[in-house]
């Protein structure tokens, strides 16, 4: 089976190397070591990820994360201290208009991986994203 690519070919503009592919229902992403924002992975790929989280107006960390776990809620897998920056936060669109709730979505880019931690990266993206059928 061949993972399939959230976008087939990219805009110019689009700054993404590698193509981001869909990650199944209960992979998690959070901060560490303060886990103040726990999202759903939305996409990822070798150099980044996106997921979605709940805005619940906390207050910012007084120092910035700059280290992300990720988690399979179901299956035990669990990739740590995966060094990031973040290149984009954004309000997403409220499904519901009776809905107080605001999601957002982080947009994340990789730095230095171990050679582990790209071992691990891979796993995950063969194992956890969607496959065409």
């Amino acid at each position: 089976m061949i993972n399939k690519p959230i976008n087939k070919k990219f805009p110019k503009n689009n700054m993404r190397q590698k193509q981001r592919f869909k990650v199944r229902d209960g992979a998690l992403a959070f901060f560490n070591p303060n886990p103040s924002i726990l999202g759903s992975i939305i996409d990822i790929s070798e150099d980044g990820l996106a997921f979605a989280y709940m805005d619940n107006n906390s207050s910012p960390p007084k120092e910035q994360p700059t280290k992300l776990d990720i988690l399979i809620s179901d299956d035990g897998f669990y990739l740590d201290q995966l060094p990031f920056e973040t290149v984009a936060d954004f309000e997403l669109p409220n499904e519901y208009s009776f809905s107080t709730v605001i999601m957002k979505r982080l947009c994340l880019k990789f730095g230095k991986l171990s050679k582990e931690q790209k071992k691990q990266l891979d796993y995950f993206i063969s194992k956890y994203t969607i496959k065409d059928n």
